[in-house]
């Protein structure tokens, strides 16, 4: 079964932040910064705590976490909704009105992509919970950090995302078209 967006906040039709709050939620590495950002609030907080900062992106940042019932650790990607730009918006039919992203990633199922578990919102952000493999990084973390990939593990990465790309059934490899508005 695939995830739902549990709501912790009325929807907001507008999702404007300051200058201030975009640079303050791209830096956020403490527990401080992570609860001024709002981040949290909502049903999130009922079942996970955050435990420290793992990377940030364009869109956001992604914090380890442990979900409260079994302090099992997952990795959670908080997405600000300020962020996401007309066009990437989808209305899916079955979790409202949310970012492409989010409606992708809850529906793939497949061996080398990370499962997205569940996923909150509040008024300025969608919490997408995924397993936790490994130490938490992306594959572009995971170059940067190795700058000098030797041949066979390059092709064994390359193979390993080119046979997930062409094992996704045909809605998949094609972005949803965005709702303008």
């Amino acid at each position: 079964m695939s995830p739902t967006v549990r709501t912790g906040a009325p929807e907001q039709e507008a999702f404007a932040c300051s200058p201030a709050e975009a640079v303050r939620s791209d830096a956020l590495h403490s527990s401080v910064d992570l609860e001024q950002s709002g981040a949290c609030e909502g049903y999130f907080e009922e079942d996970y705590r955050p435990l420290r900062s793992i990377g940030k992106g364009a869109f956001g940042f992604v914090w380890l976490a442990a979900r409260r019932i079994d302090e099992q650790e997952v990795v959670v990607k908080f997405i600000r909704k300020s962020a996401v730009v007309g066009e990437c918006w989808v209305d899916d039919p079955d979790l409202g009105r949310v970012s492409q992203e989010v409606a992708i990633l809850v529906r793939l199922q497949h061996p080398n992509i990370v499962k997205v578990l569940e996923v909150f919102e509040n008024e300025r952000f969608f919490q997408m919970v995924m397993e936790k493999h490994g130490d938490g990084l992306d594959l572009f973390e995971f170059i940067d950090m190795q700058p000098r990939l030797d041949e066979p593990l390059a092709s064994y990465i390359f193979r390993q995302v080119r046979n997930s790309r062409s094992e996704l059934p045909a809605w998949q490899k094609s972005a949803p078209q965005g709702h303008k508005g």
